[in-house]
């Protein structure tokens, strides 16, 4: 039986650490799922990979996006401040709440991607780590 199609965003965050610290979202994919919740993980990882060409993302690297993660770490440059005190500077005053959860089963890739915890306009984060040298 097929389902409604669904579509699932997967959000690429880019980890700033080193000299510039901080969390940003660097770019959108829209996964479309012809079956929606009757995707299996199996499937969807299918989906994700062939929307982002070049990466291979595993159910490993995918948790829920969570905006209130996003912004950075001031710093003080290259001259130091006396007293400076850095702090996190959010980019959102009002982060949206993580829509899903993302339970998939390590063994069973016919799990359905609901029973994984996925809905339609789910969004996912893909987080990756940029060093910055300074």
């Amino acid at each position: 039986m097929q389902g409604r199609g669904w579509t699932v965003q997967v959000v690429w965050v880019d980890n700033q650490q080193g000299a510039r610290e901080g969390m940003e979202e660097e770019q959108r994919y829209n996964v479309p799922l012809p079956n929606g919740g009757e995707t299996t993980v199996e499937e969807f990882m299918k989906a994700v990979n062939e929307t982002k060409k070049g990466d291979r993302l595993t159910i490993f690297d995918l948790a829920p996006f969570d905006e209130s993660v996003l912004g950075y770490q001031t710093q003080q440059g290259r001259r130091p401040i006396p007293n400076f005190v850095s702090k996190w500077v959010p980019t959102h005053a009002n982060p949206r709440p993580v829509n899903c959860k993302w339970k998939p089963d390590t063994v069973d890739s016919n799990q359905k991607i609901s029973d994984a915890g996925l809905c339609d306009g789910a969004e996912l984060a893909f987080v990756k780590i940029s060093e910055w040298e300074g």
